[in-house]
């Protein structure tokens, strides 16, 4: 399918999975009403992406803001083959083909569904079957990534890693997520059971303030926060 709304440029995707409406939710909603909208009035100058899927955030962000560096941190090889697709000829993002952690490593993702519907999902963190489809990504220490790439401040942080959310934030330098200026991504139920989302937003509570949205019908919580400093 090609972009027609946004950049006229082919978008790439899984036929009969997921990325149909992950699409659906970023792309082709009015801007107001998609998923990483945010009410922005600077323009941002780096914006990263953890958990970057097939690249459809990165499309969004590259539209509304050309001139934003943007790194993307996939470590799931199918995703990675739709992503480079979805990212050629963007000169300004930068792919790192692996998830940021507290420390480098390798880590058995599984897939979040049998049926293979949902393939872009896979997680570290919950409680698959064993018989799940599953495969071994490489993780790398965020503060060191940052480092290595001249990161220390940071204008919008998306976030959609599977449930790993309070981990990478976490293993954040505190310094560096207390400058973040925007977060958007979303929570993932199945944290209900062990308070993780609740962990989550405490820890973040310090500097930012939430907007947090469920429909009857999404599974997740899209969170969006905006750092204290900005009002």
């Amino acid at each position: 399918m090609t972009w027609r709304s946004g950049d006229g440029k082919p978008v790439y995707f899984r036929r009969g999975t997921s990325d149909v409406y992950l699409i659906y939710d970023i792309l082709l909603k009015p801007a107001g009403k998609c998923e990483y909208w945010l009410p922005i009035t600077e323009k941002p100058k780096i914006i990263l992406d953890v958990g970057a899927n097939i690249g459809i955030a990165a499309r969004f962000f590259h539209f509304h803001f050309p001139s934003a560096q943007i790194h993307l941190f996939e470590p799931i090889k199918s995703n990675l083959e739709v992503l480079k697709k979805n990212i050629q000829g963007i000169d300004n993002c930068v792919l790192h083909e692996f998830g940021l952690a507290s420390e480098d490593g390798e880590i058995k993702f599984a897939m979040t569904s049998r049926d293979g519907k949902n393939q872009g999902s896979f997680s570290a963190f919950s409680n698959f079957s064993n018989d799940f489809p599953s495969e071994i990504g490489h993780v790398k220490a965020a503060n060191n990534t940052f480092k290595e790439n001249s990161i220390d401040e940071i204008d919008i942080l998306k976030i959609d890693a599977e449930g790993a959310e309070f981990d990478i934030l976490a293993a954040m330098d505190k310094n560096v997520l207390a400058k973040t200026k925007w977060i958007v991504g979303e929570l993932h139920s199945e944290n209900l059971e062990t308070n993780e989302i609740w962990r989550t937003l405490d820890y973040l509570s310090e500097w930012f303030d939430f907007e947090i949205r469920k429909n009857f019908s999404l599974k997740n919580f899209v969170f969006k926060a905006k750092n204290k400093l900005l009002d």
